[in-house]
């Protein structure tokens, strides 16, 4: 009879001592992974506006140099 109550009192404590620590797990778990879904879309944001700056940044170097063979065809031109 003791040796059930024992067993009892040992499994209820286990369960009293572990099933707050495995829920605290699962819900840092949960939390973490929004976390890591969200740095995911910033990162995904942050790279595709990188890629406009960076296609801006060329598109204004082509118009320049377009400018720059105008100029130097106009100047080509003069005597």
């Amino acid at each position: 009879m003791l040796d059930r109550c024992v067993d009892s009192l040992v499994a209820a404590l286990l369960l009293a001592f572990f099933i707050p620590l495995l829920a605290w797990y699962f819900i840092r778990n949960a939390i973490d992974s929004r976390r890591s879904s969200t740095n995911r879309a910033e990162l995904f944001k942050i790279d595709l506006l990188e890629r406009q700056i960076a296609g801006q940044f060329q598109f204004e170097r082509a118009i320049e140099a377009y400018e720059e063979l105008i100029d130097s065809t106009f100047a080509e031109g003069r005597p």
